[in-house]
């Protein structure tokens, strides 16, 4: 069982959207890569993906 679905959020590992290949980088363009460990729940990953949907400049984020 995952952390977050042991504290009783009602989360599961199951991700919400499934992760595609990224798109080839434009000439001049930067990739910069983040993990975030212990990251097993959809609803915190759906509040990323809004928070990100708002900026400018991003083009993927993979669920591994």
């Amino acid at each position: 069982m995952s952390e977050c679905a042991s504290k009783g959020c009602g989360c599961t590992t199951e991700p919400i959207i499934q992760p595609t290949a990224p798109a080839p980088l434009a000439t001049g363009s930067a990739q910069a890569v983040y993990r975030i460990e212990n990251m097993d729940c959809p609803t915190e990953e759906a509040l990323i993906r809004s928070k990100l949907a708002g900026l400018a400049g991003w083009r993927v984020l993979n669920s591994t």
